[in-house]
């Protein structure tokens, strides 16, 4: 699946579709399909059936899951075959499922919450028919520091309104979410991955000097808004948010990237998001994608992504193709919204 092994389930499931997408599985066979990043097992292969809710929203993957009893192990050979960096946040909405990961053992049970981060191992085991719906968002989008990442591993959530905030919220999507692409869907994906935000900050908490998590949410607030702008810099907004230049390297001291790698990658991801959505020319792509030229966009791109945007859309495209042929011959999507039926 060239181009799409780095994407959640969902995306990869749904792609070359951009829209709310239910498969049926069965089977062995069905296992297989569903094995892309992990690698899915039954105790009794012949007796499994699944449900598969897909819909992408950007770079966000959801997942709604309704399967007989299962397994799924994400293991260090597959880590490395499939690099897949995201945060996955799901909802248990009825059975129960063990998860191992991190040196720890979770049990999460119907209406709790639980966190998993992709780049490292886990196993979880379901205890019998289940439910589970799961939002994927990549971590570059959650701007975390990559030192912090273990701590979100295999992380069984407090019940707080927070988490019933964001419960409530996918279990929404999970019955119905706007077609990829729209801008209900732009709204979407920003705010369940401010949410997301919101809820990976509360679990780590702030180690760092009073109002500065404040002021860095202004900070990447304002750079959302003004992204489209060649001009936008440490400069610009250290004025735009009333605070010093030196005050703005500060506050990313403690992040991955500084200030200037993180406009230019919100940039790429953006200018990716059009090459794989859209056939519109490179040169309106990459200045509609807030780059000065065509020239910077095109080796940003060639930097962080490793290949041409011509190699990157061809990629896509293919991918699309393949995956849309195999699941035309393996199953019939069932594009209906209604709750599903009893397995």
């Amino acid at each position: 699946m060239p181009g799409l092994d780095h994407v959640p389930i969902g995306i990869t499931m749904a792609g070359g579709r951009g829209e709310h997408t239910v498969y049926r599985f069965g089977g062995q066979a069905g296992l297989d399909m569903l094995s892309v990043s992990c690698d899915f097992t039954a105790p009794d292969p012949d007796l499994f059936r699944a449900r598969l809710m897909s819909a992408p929203l950007g770079d966000i993957g959801i997942d709604d899951l309704t399967s007989t009893k299962h397994s799924c192990a994400r293991t260090p050979e597959r880590i490395a075959a499939i690099p897949w960096d995201h945060l996955q946040i799901s909802f248990m909405q009825s059975g129960s499922a063990r998860i191992v990961g991190h040196d720890r053992e979770v049990l999460i049970t119907p209406g709790r919450v639980g966190m998993l981060w992709t780049g490292a191992p886990f196993h979880y085991e379901t205890e019998g028919d289940s439910r589970l719906t799961t939002v994927a968002v990549p971590t570059k989008l959650l701007r975390l520091n990559a030192k912090r990442l273990p701590e979100l591993q295999n992380v069984l959530l407090e019940s707080t309104p927070m988490i019933s905030a964001f419960a409530g919220f996918i279990k929404t999507l999970a019955d119905g979410t706007p077609a990829d692409g729209t801008p209900a869907s732009e709204f979407v994906a920003h705010a369940l991955t401010d949410l997301v935000r919101a809820v990976v900050a509360d679990h780590l908490g702030h180690e760092e000097e009073p109002g500065a998590h404040g002021m860095r949410v202004r900070v990447r607030d304002y750079i959302d808004r003004h992204l489209l702008d060649p001009g936008l810099g440490v400069d610009a907004v250290a004025r735009g948010v009333g605070i010093s230049p030196r005050y703005v390297h500060r506050l990313f001291e403690s992040e991955p990237l500084t200030l200037a790698q993180h406009i230019r990658a919100l940039r790429v991801d953006r200018l990716r998001a059009q090459l794989a959505t859209t056939m519109k020319p490179f040169d309106q792509v990459a200045l509609s994608s807030g780059f000065g030229s065509t020239d910077a966009a095109y080796r940003a791109f060639r930097e962080l992504e490793l290949k041409t945007p011509a190699e990157y859309r061809a990629a896509v495209r293919l991918a699309a193709e393949e995956k849309s042929a195999a699941a035309n011959a393996k199953t019939e999507p069932d594009t209906t919204t209604d709750d599903e039926e009893a397995l």
